[in-house]
C-alpha cells in the first residue's frame, strides 16, 4: 500500500489519484492470513498544507485540468474523496515529512490507521487539589491525562509519495 514515482503527485489532472485508487482496489491482507483481496472504498484524501488547493479542486470542480487548459472529461473524483489537511505532514521539525506525499484511506470506522487509546477509558483529564502545606497558603493542583497514540490497520490506506 505504498506508491511511488513521478506520476503519483496529487495534481489536478487526476492522474496520480487514479494511481493511488488503483493500488487501494488492489491491497491484499499479508501473506500469512492468505494475501486475500480487501475490497472496500477509500473516503478521505489526507493531503498536507502544500496540497490542499489540488485536493479541494479534485472534490469539488466538475472538470479536471491539465496544465491550464480544461480536459474535455468531466472529474470522475468530484464529491468521493474527503479532503483532511494536516499540517504535520510537511513539518520539517517531524521526522518523514514531506511536502508531496498524501493518503487514501478507508473510514476510520472499518480500519482506523491510527487509534488513541485511554487508560481505564476515561477520556478526560484527571485534576486534583489539595490543602497546600501549613506554611503557604492556598490550595495546590496537579493534572495528568493517560492517553498513548499509536498505528492500528496497515490496510486501512494508501501511502503514495508524490514524486519519483
Amino acid at each position: 500500500n505504498y506508491i511511488s514515482g513521478a506520476t503519483t503527485n496529487l495534481a489536478a489532472d487526476g492522474v496520480g489519484l487514479g494511481l493511488g485508487i488503483k493500488a487501494f482496489r488492489q491491497m491484499v491482507t499479508a501473506a500469512a492470513d492468505g494475501a486475500k483481496r480487501l475490497g472496500g472504498n477509500p473516503e478521505i484524501l489526507l493531503v498536507p498544507p502544500e496540497l490542499e488547493a489540488v485536493a479541494q479542486q479534485l472534490y469539488v470542480a466538475s472538470n479536471l485540468v491539465g496544465g491550464n487548459t480544461t480536459v474535455a472529461n468531466a472529474n470522475i473524483y468530484v464529491n468521493k474523496y474527503r479532503p483532511v489537511v494536516c499540517p504535520w505532514l510537511s513539518d520539517s521539525s517531524v521526522t518523514g515529512y514531506s511536502t508531496t506525499a498524501w493518503y487514501l484511506l478507508r473510514s476510520p470506522v472499518q480500519y482506523p490507521t491510527m487509534v488513541v487509546s485511554f487508560l481505564n477509558g476515561q477520556q478526560a483529564p484527571t485534576v486534583e487539589s489539595s490543602e497546600a502545606d501549613f506554611s503557604t497558603l492556598g490550595i495546590q493542583f496537579r493534572g495528568y491525562h493517560d492517553f498513548g497514540c499509536d498505528q492500528a490497520e496497515y490496510v486501512g490506506g494508501v501511502k503514495s509519495k508524490g514524486a519519483a
